[in-house]
């Protein structure tokens, strides 16, 4: 059985306590710190939800959940919303931050023209249950008007082309098969100074349209692809058809074919012992960033000595943190090469750990992590890095809407 306990659309950071005990808070005022220690009540969870955009108001809900006794453990769980003329968004992200009975989820979006909104609880492909609350954003809105494909942007000698634009919506075999869940996908072509180009990748999405969602849609790595000179890339999410258009604000950065001015190379990065994590907090001056060398952590290190700094690591890799001024400069970083003081090429393993966006911190807050297997006896890592600066272009455009049964829905 699930319980909606409360829920909030606001532009403000939003705190939800639970269970929530109004007494219990009015009592722990009045008794010494001693007997609240030992009786214990308060202890709620408390979690709060921060809009990713200042002013913008952002919808979110809390669910107490009881199982039935002797039924398994509540798993990952996904809020999907949908509204009495029929239109739904499912994000097809999974949270797995359940505690004790008690569940916050945050909506990145929603239909905003009807009168209600259905909130579905899922795990994995199973509804736990089903609660309807007035619209909070409903109102009149205008309707916005695509483009058609294919959508072309100019910029600085280089030119951008959105050529298709499709979102997967839920059927009947949603989650039950590999690569069978609600996305948005893209299609890109880029032309530099004329000729086609594949040195350029999409790394970001932000999304919007007429009612007011607006949102960083989680980049999916899955659709990521090249067939010759058009580049793919999407995100979670299907984008729902009663949109006449949305707005597609895409992140592309330099992926190769740097420039020279373009070349970062940091020399004597020293590797540590299996057990050490190196500081050096070393600064560069690159292409409008500022670059540190943030941490060098070895490949034995325990987590709980390094998770303020927010590592992404491989097994048995020494890791290589880089941040600074980036992100907010408008910049990207990309590994180009390293090699060690014998001029032995040094594998990276596995894909570079890109920072993402947190909500009401700096976007420069987490770091790039890159991780290595340097051979036995080598002392130190020359990095080369590229740092190019981003091209931010936007398409106005409706996408095809497919269903995983094969079945296309109306546009």
């Amino acid at each position: 059985m699930i319980t909606l306990e409360a829920w909030n659309f606001q532009t403000n950071r939003v705190r939800y306590d639970l269970p929530n005990r109004p007494w219990a808070r009015r009592a722990e005022k009045l008794l010494p710190d001693w007997v609240n220690q030992r009786i214990g009540l308060l202890q709620p969870v408390t979690t709060f939800v921060t809009p990713n955009f200042t002013g913008e108001s952002v919808l979110s809900s809390a669910f107490s959940i009881r199982e039935p006794t002797g039924t398994p453990g509540i798993g990952a769980l996904r809020l999907v919303v949908s509204d009495d003329r029929g239109q739904e968004f499912d994000p097809a992200f999974h949270d797995a931050n359940v505690h004790g009975g008690y569940w916050v989820a945050e909506m990145q979006a929603f239909p905003r023209r009807g009168r209600e909104l259905r909130l579905r609880l899922m795990e994995n492909n199973n509804s736990l249950g089903e609660v309807t609350i007035p619209n909070p954003a409903r109102g009149s809105y205008p309707k916005w008007k695509p483009e058609s494909l294919p959508v072309s942007v100019k910029t600085n000698g280089l030119e951008f082309s959105l050529v298709k634009f499709q979102s997967f919506q839920s059927g009947a075999a949603t989650f039950t098969k590999d690569g069978v869940y609600p996305r948005t996908q893209c299609v890109f072509r880029v032309a530099e100074n004329g000729r086609d180009s594949t040195a350029w990748r999409p790394v970001s999405f932000e999304i919007s349209d007429a009612t007011g969602n607006h949102w960083r849609a989680p980049f999916d790595s899955r659709l990521e692809g090249l067939n010759r000179s058009e580049v793919s890339a999407g995100f979670l999410g299907a984008l729902w058809a009663e949109e006449a258009a949305w707005k597609l604000g895409v992140e592309l950065r330099r992926v190769a074919e740097f420039p020279e001015n373009e070349l970062l190379r940091i020399d004597h990065i020293p590797i540590p012992r299996p057990d050490d994590v190196l500081q050096p907090q070393t600064a560069y001056d690159a292409n409008g960033a500022t670059v540190e060398v943030a941490a060098i952590i070895g490949s034995k290190v325990g987590w709980n000595r390094i998770y303020l700094l927010n590592p992404n690591r491989g097994r048995d890799c020494v890791t290589v943190l880089i941040k600074g001024r980036i992100l907010s400069q408008g910049r990207r970083v990309t590994f180009v090469e390293a090699r060690d003081e014998r001029g032995n090429l040094v594998r990276l393993e596995g894909a570079p750990s890109e920072p993402g966006h947190v909500a009401g911190l700096s976007p420069d807050f987490l770091p790039y992590s890159f991780n290595f297997k340097p051979a036995a006896g080598a002392n130190e890592l020359t990095l080369v890095l590229g740092v190019s600066q981003s091209r931010f272009v936007e398409f106005l455009a409706k996408p095809e809407q497919v269903r995983e049964d094969m079945t296309t829905p109306p546009n």
